[in-house]
């Protein structure tokens, strides 16, 4: 019985237990029902995992457009720079001009710098200035002018020479010319200040170390010379009917040599050859031959190799017949009288003129004639003086120089205008005054002098050519007006730039004599006062 009763309450607890833990499924479960989950297995290898994966967050960006062009189109090659404190961004404009970068939406583009920080080959520009987009724009148009710098030494193009772009003192760009000389700067439009740095062995023809670059002047050539360059100059010789001359005596000249540098015979094509010159010299040759005028010729430039040179052949001297004839005011011919004339000659004597009387000859029904041989590389005049005028006539032209009357170009005749002697006028009707009439012309030459007889109580209205540094006096029973001043009898009137004149410098002075006089009139240079 012991034994039954212990196996009975061991059965009575399992019972306990087993109500115990169908009490608590039931309370985990929905209502009275129990869910029982089925065990979960591993997939195999084989098997794919399905479960949606959640993707990872992303920034959001902003794209910004920057355009660098000319007026002609994009850039293609520059290289542009964003920059934020340690942070930088580099793109590379495309064909057609434009980079793009883009940046987080929650950037703001302004906080950037912007920069041009590399030019295309064979460009240089300002890499220090810095560009903004407009406020809520994201596109950015640099517009650029392009300067160009051509560097030459007469024969081709001077490579890496320095080229410095300033604008005031500051400078803003620099580059060197590439191997065609040239140096092209991309900048913003305005102007600017160009240097050079000159190299070794070259100078700079002419003295313009600097000189401005802007929007009307945006290219500019500079020579430069290789004192260093050796060149060889070669000169074709040809008669005046294009054959080339052998046997021709070439004389080589620099600017400055009293004697040739060099002399040869031109070669049976006509040529001759002088070598190993100096590149910096513009050098000249004389050329001579039998039966041919002798020419000089300097080549065209320092950097010239080659020259032709024609010789005109020596013909036998001829006559030319020189004309002067002499007309009245009206153009219609003067035959009454004969008048004397002469043809002068002027020749050029270093800076100055000598003229040379040629030949005498009167006038015949009106008409002077000159036969001669003319002088090569001459001029002619024809000369009248007053006192071989015809009794009561004068020159209506006395501005001529020196009473010399030119002829016209390809011409041998001139004609030489007279007129009668007019009357003085009086004070009432001053529009009657004449020059010098009654005197032979080269007045208003320093240390001449003339004299007018005047008629009591009239005033004679005279013109006088004159030039700065002349002064003027007189003798007579007379008074002399000029400008608002009055002068007597020794006073002197120096004219100076501030002297009332008319027309071409020429003044009008006024005399009268109260009891009839003559009067002399002198012209001299004002003395110069030694300091």
């Amino acid at each position: 019985m012991k034994g039954l009763n212990k196996k009975t309450r061991l059965l009575s607890f399992l019972c306990l237990l087993l109500c115990i833990s169908l009490l608590v499924c039931a309370c985990t479960g929905s209502g009275n029902e129990t869910v029982t989950e089925p065990p979960s297995e591993a997939p195999t290898e084989t098997e794919e995992n399905t479960t949606p994966q959640t993707p990872p967050v992303k920034n959001e960006t902003k794209s910004y457009t920057i355009k660098v062009q000319t007026s002609e189109g994009g850039i293609e090659g520059v290289q542009l720079q964003l920059c934020k404190g340690d942070v930088v961004h580099k793109q590379t404009t495309n064909a057609s001009g434009i980079a793009v970068f883009k940046l987080d939406k929650t950037e703001d583009i302004n906080d950037w710098r912007i920069k041009l920080v590399k030019f295309p080959t064979g460009y240089a520009g300002d890499m220090q200035k810095e560009y903004a987009f407009a406020a809520g724009t994201s596109a950015l148009a640099v517009t650029l002018t392009e300067y160009r710098v051509d560097l030459s030494d007469m024969l081709t193009g001077v490579a890496n020479v320095g080229v410095s772009i300033k604008q005031g003192e500051t400078e803003i760009a620099k580059g060197k010319s590439d191997d065609q000389g040239t140096i092209a700067f991309l900048l913003a439009a305005d102007t600017y200040t160009v240097t050079l740095e000159i190299p070794q062995n070259y100078r700079l023809i002419g003295d313009e170390l600097e000189w401005e670059l802007n929007t009307e002047q945006k290219n500019r050539t500079i020579y430069l010379l290789n004192q260093n360059n050796k060149l060889e100059k070669t000169v074709t010789v040809k008669d005046h009917e294009g054959n080339l001359v052998a046997g021709a005596t070439v004389m080589l000249w620099t600017p400055d040599s009293v004697e040739a540098v060099g002399s040869k015979v031109t070669d049976a094509e006509g040529k001759v050859t002088f070598g190993d010159l100096n590149a910096t010299t513009n050098y000249g040759v004389t050329v001579s031959v039998d039966g041919f005028t002798t020419q000089r010729q300097n080549f065209a430039t320092f950097a010239t190799t080659s020259m032709v040179i024609a010789l005109p052949q020596i013909l036998p001297p001829s006559e030319v017949t020189y004309k002067a004839n002499v007309v009245l005011g009206d153009g219609s011919a003067y035959t009454a009288t004969a008048v004397t004339m002469t043809l002068v000659c002027q020749q050029t004597v270093g800076n100055g003129y000598t003229y040379t009387t040629v030949k005498t000859a009167q006038t015949q029904d009106g008409v002077a004639t000159f036969t001669i041989v003319p002088v090569m590389y001459a001029t002619y005049f024809v000369s009248i003086a007053s006192a071989d005028l015809p009794e009561g006539y004068v020159l209506i032209d006395l501005a001529q120089n020196h009473n010399l009357f030119g002829f016209v170009e390809n011409s041998t005749e001139t004609a030489i205008a007279i007129e009668p002697t007019p009357a003085y006028g009086t004070v009432e009707t001053p529009d009657v005054w004449y020059n010098y009439s009654n005197v032979e012309y080269p007045f208003y030459e320093t240390d001449n002098e003339m004299a007018v007889t005047l008629e009591a109580g009239q005033t004679y209205y005279i013109q006088l050519v004159w030039s700065s540094g002349m002064q003027l006096t007189f003798t007579g029973d007379a008074t002399v007006t000029y400008g608002d001043a009055t002068y007597a009898a020794g006073d002197t009137i120096v004219f100076t730039e501030e002297s009332p004149m008319q027309g071409n410098a020429q003044a009008v002075i006024s005399v009268t004599s109260a009891n009839g006089a003559t009067v002399t009139l002198t012209t001299s240079e004002v003395p110069v006062e030694e300091e």
